[in-house]
């Protein structure tokens, strides 16, 4: 469900930009709720590290609009942390666990 929503989220974000797409491509929730990662994919590639640090910096505006699309949920809103979605091997850190 977050995923959905988050990734509706970040389609009207970037629905300005032109050229930009930005999915989600896995949202891992703490067992307290307290943060989601959420793993995205961005294209095209050259723009990620611009994308990437304009989102970080709307997490607070991110959590806002995700609490108000989920409101009728009783548990609460986790706290975003965003990591993008790499390829290829390129950083297998911040890959989700399979």
């Amino acid at each position: 469900m977050l995923q959905k929503e988050l990734g509706e989220i970040f389609r009207q974000q970037t629905a300005k930009m032109g050229n930009t797409l930005v999915s989600v491509s896995a949202v891992r929730i703490s067992p307290d709720l307290s943060i989601a990662k959420v793993y995205l994919s961005i294209f095209p590639p050259e723009k990620s590290k611009e994308i990437l640090e304009n989102i970080k910096r709307q997490t607070k505006t991110v959590r806002y609009d995700l609490a108000q699309q989920v409101k009728e949920t009783p548990a609460q809103v986790p706290r975003p942390a965003v990591l993008p979605r790499r390829f290829s091997g390129l950083c297998r850190e911040h890959r989700p666990p399979a």
